[in-house]
């Protein structure tokens, strides 16, 4: 096999045509819901180096039996999704119970995707959420 890369002094693969990705938002979910706080897919032709966070907080406490949780979820091209991260509140928790994601680092291929959720069971409670994406970009 032979690689060939620029001439010159940056001849690391990530110095092939980079650029930034950066995705992030924050929610809230009550009772029953489902919010998608942030998504990233690897465009064709492209790797992708990227950090992602998640952090999530009850605001509205957790009626008994009421569960909630904030998921980092990895999905390779062509595989099954793959949880990286999950926050797990379960029923009867006050408000400020909080988890926070430590950076998680993937190095991505093509067609690789990332999803961050926060999800609570039914009942009066609510979870809050941010989370985001970001990294760099290159050509394959």
């Amino acid at each position: 096999m032979r690689v060939a890369f620029p001439s010159g002094t940056r001849s690391a693969p990530t110095d092939r045509n980079p650029s930034t990705v950066a995705n992030a938002l924050n929610g809230n979910a009550t009772g029953g819901g489902v919010t998608t706080l942030g998504t990233y897919t690897v465009p064709a032709g492209r790797r992708a180096d990227i950090t992602l966070t998640l952090g999530t907080v009850i605001t509205v406490a957790l009626v008994a039996a009421q569960n909630a949780s904030g998921t980092a979820t990895f999905t390779p091209s062509g595989g099954g999704a793959q949880t990286v991260w999950r926050s797990q509140y379960i029923g009867a928790l006050a408000v400020n119970n909080r988890d926070d994601a430590p950076a998680i680092r993937l190095q991505m291929k093509a067609g690789d995707a990332i999803l961050l959720q926060i999800q609570a069971d039914a009942g009066a409670g609510t979870i809050q959420g941010a989370g985001g994406v970001q990294g760099v970009e290159y050509d394959a």
